[in-house]
């Protein structure tokens, strides 16, 4: 999945949201396990990647594909689909990853 980071390479910007957007759709309607695994791994890079891509005043190309990521990554928290945390729950309470 190295493929995916950052998944919104100024070379190929039109290309790469499509990508995503299509194995985002993929892994959301795969095993519930694989679909959990996969977005704990890579939901909140591409979600922080999209923001900083829609977020550069001087990128104007993509706003279409990125906006419609960007919903559906939404849309998939709405509906449930990743049941897990995206975040490691041993990690909470620790003060010292909080600053």
């Amino acid at each position: 999945m190295s493929f995916l980071s950052p998944p919104f390479a100024y070379v190929n910007v039109n290309f790469s949201p499509k990508v995503c957007l299509e194995v985002v759709n993929n892994f959301a309607t795969a095993d519930p396990a694989v679909t959990n695994v996969f977005f704990q791994q890579y939901f909140l890079s591409i979600l922080q990647d999209i923001f900083f891509v829609l977020t550069d005043a001087d990128h104007k190309s993509g706003f279409k594909l990125q906006s419609a990521l960007l919903a559906r990554l939404f849309q998939l928290v709405e509906l449930n689909v990743i049941a897990q945390p995206l975040y490691d729950p041993c990690d909470m309470g620790r003060k010292d990853l909080i600053s």
